[in-house]
């Protein structure tokens, strides 16, 4: 009798025990997919940061250079385009301070260096969930998004140009750790955290409107820290000029200045037409293209307004995403009480920052979602299990990971019409969480109320 009766805990055991192997097996082939990748294509999107880094030891402004023969090729980025008044560099300075601690290394070590930096970025930021949730069963959750991140094509895609997004995240994950300590000083402290995190990418200076919304003082102070703390970094490594150059650049990317105006008659020059460039730079051909690249897409609202040759574009983004912040802001005003847990704040200032990407004038690619996993952690930290695993909107979910993991065998452009569906998913749960917050909170309070009334009679 007791054998029967343990049969099925036991036969439950190996089934756990052998999807547990079969999705580390899956990941580590993964990974030696990424490896391939790192030292057999050229990386496109890390090659900017390195010649930009080695600029600006040089003193040399990365945000405007052409290459000219004679120059060494180690400032040769071969994705540059030659007749634009910027180059293809569009990180901020103080990721290039970072970039400059290795920049003098050969491309292929740093290659190889930040494809460790990524994994250990994604694996840290799950490690920051697991350790905060309090739940073996939404650990089970965890570790579930986690894979299928781990193994989607756009994942794929981030480490094999060599983008820095799950670096970003992983900031703001540390900065969530901090939130959900006991200390007194939490709120300054995981302020500091997003404040570093908005110092390596400005646009995520919007992660405070939240509590800037809620008044959360203390938050914002830290936050202010953060950020001035890494300016005053890079300023003080590199000096202040880079930063003026790289505001100056970014204004010009998304077109609201003419960046001729701003530089010297030396400097507005542009290469001339003729010239012949390398196509072999340090060891790599860059004829030779990743074959996953060819699911690359463009999923901005840009381009969508472009593709429906509507007008006055820009004017048009910059209104939705306003009325995009004042809408989620309302929310919170409505549905989350004054003393509420700041995890809400943290996850609609993450939200924002993920939602403003897609009304920049620029091309959002499909890198951009692995950002999405930050969210969805969040989300299932915040919330009971029973109610995430029995939501309706989890079709949504499930069809976009099912699209950005092998999507590609069956559907055309399956990353762009999958990170849609993530994205929807987020935005959505999001909105479901804080008023099912609200609702908890209206019905205990009356009942908490009347418990106090009890005992003081």
């Amino acid at each position: 009798m007791n054998i029967d009766r343990e049969a099925p805990i036991l036969g439950k055991g190996v089934a756990v025990r052998l999807l547990v192997a079969a999705a580390i097996a899956i990941s580590m082939i993964g990974l030696m997919v990424d490896f391939h990748s790192a030292i057999a294509y050229p990386g496109t999107d890390l090659r900017n940061r390195v010649v930009g880094a080695r600029l600006m030891l040089d003193g040399i402004d990365p945000y405007t250079f052409k290459w000219q023969p004679g120059l060494s090729e180690r400032f040769y980025d071969p994705l540059d385009d030659p007749t634009g008044l910027t180059s293809k560099l569009s990180v901020s300075p103080i990721v290039l301070t970072l970039q400059a601690a290795i920049a003098e290394r050969s491309y292929m070590q740093q290659k190889v260096i930040w494809l460790i930096v990524q994994w250990a970025a994604l694996i840290g930021t799950v490690w920051v969930f697991l350790k905060t949730s309090g739940s073996q069963r939404k650990n089970t959750l965890i570790w579930a998004i986690s894979f299928c991140f781990a193994n989607s094509l756009f994942w794929r895609l981030h480490v094999s140009s060599g983008q820095i997004y799950v670096v970003y995240i992983f900031v703001l994950a540390i900065a969530w750790f901090c939130l959900q300590s006991k200390s007194k000083y939490k709120n300054i402290v995981s302020g500091f955290f997003a404040g570093v995190a908005a110092s390596l990418r400005p646009s995520f200076m919007l992660f405070l409107i939240p509590f800037a919304v809620r008044r959360q003082y203390s938050f914002l102070l830290g936050g202010a820290a953060g950020l001035l703390s890494g300016v005053a970094f890079s300023c003080w490594v590199v000096g202040a000029f880079i930063w003026k150059r790289y505001i100056l650049a970014m204004l010009q990317m998304v077109g609201l200045v003419d960046l001729s105006t701003y530089l010297p008659p030396a400097e507005d020059i542009l290469p001339n037409s003729t010239i012949v460039y390398p196509k072999i730079v340090e060891g790599f051909d860059w004829n030779i293209y990743n074959p996953l690249e060819r699911y690359f897409t463009n999923n901005s609202f840009y381009q969508l307004l472009n593709i429906l040759h509507v007008p006055n574009k820009r004017s048009i983004l910059i209104l939705g995403f306003l009325a995009t912040i004042a809408y989620l802001s309302l929310c919170l005003l409505k549905y989350l009480p004054k003393n509420k847990d700041t995890g809400y704040l943290f996850l609609f200032g993450v939200l924002i920052c993920l939602l403003g990407d897609f009304f920049l004038p620029i091309p959002r690619y499909p890198y951009y979602d692995i950002q999405m996993l930050l969210p969805l952690l969040i989300i299932i930290s915040l919330t009971d299990v029973k109610y995430l695993i029995s939501h309706n909107s989890n079709i949504i979910l499930i069809a976009g990971l099912f699209l950005c993991m092998m999507g590609f065998i069956v559907v055309p452009k399956p990353l762009l019409f999958g990170g849609l569906l993530i994205t929807l998913y987020v935005f959505a749960m999001s909105l479901f969480v804080l008023r099912r917050g609200h609702r908890a909170e209206s019905i205990t309070q009356p009942f908490k109320a009347e418990c106090k009334t009890t005992l003081l009679s």
